[in-house]
């Protein structure tokens, strides 16, 4: 893997990973630092910590979401929280005030799709898919909630 980097340029950390915590802690200040999205752990013989993995989880789920947000034509005003406790709050488009009805209906959508999202009473959704979760059900959840708002977008 540092020979491929090296042959094409590819930036690259290095740790020795003596005392794990610390490691972990270094590289995970290194991924947030730079914004890095997307990692190899070329050779890695060590194993990594639960926090290290759910570290990672909480960006796909946020970059995933703050992508749906970008396409929401202003429909979704935040996406709030950290690690895999998430929260997206919709608005009107033309006013920006709160929107609990589109909340409602795509919390009732995704549920029809198998999906439980916790509709707050408000503008806002919730989302805490258990820390075990697998990247691919992580990733089939968000597809079913763009699923779901952009069905109800295009009704209302």
């Amino acid at each position: 893997g540092l020979r491929f980097s090296n042959q094409f340029n590819i930036k690259k950390y290095v740790s020795s990973f003596k005392d794990s915590k610390v490691s972990e802690a270094k590289v995970l200040n290194l991924l947030n630092k730079k914004n890095i999205k997307f990692i190899c752990l070329a050779g890695f013989m060590k194993i990594l910590s639960k926090n290290f993995i759910d570290n990672f989880k909480g960006k796909i789920l946020k970059e995933g979401l703050n992508k749906l947000k970008q396409e929401s034509s202003n429909r979704i005003s935040h996406i709030l929280g950290e690690g895999l406790i998430i929260a997206i709050l919709f608005q009107e488009p033309a006013s920006g005030e709160p929107d609990s009805l589109i909340a409602s209906l795509v919390a009732e959508k995704c549920y029809e799709k198998g999906l439980l999202v916790v509709h707050t009473g408000r503008e806002s959704i919730k989302i805490g898919p258990p820390l075990s979760i697998s990247d691919e059900a992580l990733l089939e959840g968000l597809n079913v909630i763009s699923e779901s708002f952009g069905e109800i977008v295009q009704k209302i």
